[in-house]
């Protein structure tokens, strides 16, 4: 599916990364190509080609498809690539499943994208989940349904990023959406993905706080508000960070236990560790 010359430029830019102390390249290049084939092998090979491939030397702002002018378009493409195929590859057993390739074929890449990551990271914390079917009907609506300790908890699941400017109008409307997606009768969590950008912004903690409690006070319903973002750090090597902040309702409708440990973190540093990044994560 890929070209030689692909296939070399993979390589090249896996050597970038390492410039001083390269690692066992040809395996990292094998994992690169490797993910197109996963891709192409759930998608199709003209869905990969069309939509996954890189476009080297040329800018571009595909989600996936990116164009390959720089080594930092070249991470965002590498790494969205690899994760999908490990996403792929590890939810094809869920319920629903074929829902959400559809949903890569027909809706917006980076929604459906960043379901699969939610679903993912609830699968590794030791859920089960499944993927729900549409139904267009309030309160039934939701995208994900996970079991926490034998209860069911209904997920939904918010992409923010394609929003140009931020306000605290536009994030309460979406998480009103979101609230109102998830059943009457309790036990509802959202994920939202944010723009890097929003987070460093003045006052965007408070009223994003005040949002959150006032989400909590009107829609019961909502145990939790998960919102991610992407750090990208400076290189050579390389590295993409999915940081969160977690909000508990203190008073929901109805309180799951041990709902903590979904949004908890590995302990940091860990010992020994001279130099270490705080990688936050679900």
């Amino acid at each position: 599916m890929l070209t030689s010359d692909e296939q070399e430029w993979i390589k090249a830019w896996v050597r970038t990364q390492y410039p001083t102390d390269p690692p066992d390249l040809t395996r990292l290049s094998e994992i690169h190509i490797a993910a197109y084939r996963v891709i192409a092998l759930t998608l199709g090979v003209e869905w990969c080609e069309r939509i996954v491939k890189p476009l080297v030397n040329v800018s571009g702002s595909d989600f996936l498809r990116r164009g390959i002018a720089s080594n930092d378009e070249s991470l965002r493409h590498v790494d969205r690539v690899i994760y999908l195929a490990e996403y792929l590859t590890c939810l094809a057993p869920v319920p629903n499943f074929h829902a959400k390739v559809e949903d890569l074929r027909k809706k917006g890449l980076e929604e459906t994208f960043y379901e699969l990551r939610v679903a993912y990271a609830l699968q590794r914390k030791g859920c089960l989940v499944k993927f729900v079917a549409p139904s267009g009907v309030k309160g039934e609506d939701f995208d994900l349904e996970a079991r926490l300790e034998g209860d069911s908890l209904p997920v939904e699941v918010k992409c923010v990023t394609d929003e140009p400017n931020y306000t605290a109008k536009l994030l309460h409307n979406r998480l009103k959406k979101a609230s109102s997606q998830l059943p009457k009768t309790g036990r509802g969590v959202i994920f939202v993905m944010l723009p890097a950008a929003w987070i460093i912004m003045d006052d965007f903690q408070q009223e994003t706080t005040r949002t959150t409690e006032s989400i909590f006070r009107n829609f019961s319903r909502v145990n939790a508000i998960c919102f991610h973002w992407e750090e990208w750090t400076d290189g050579p090597p390389y590295g993409r960070f999915l940081r969160f902040s977690s909000a508990l309702n203190k008073s929901p409708k109805v309180r799951l236990a041990n709902i903590e440990r979904l949004f908890q973190t590995m302990p940091h540093p860990p010992e020994g560790t001279r130099q270490f990044i705080e990688i936050s994560y679900i």
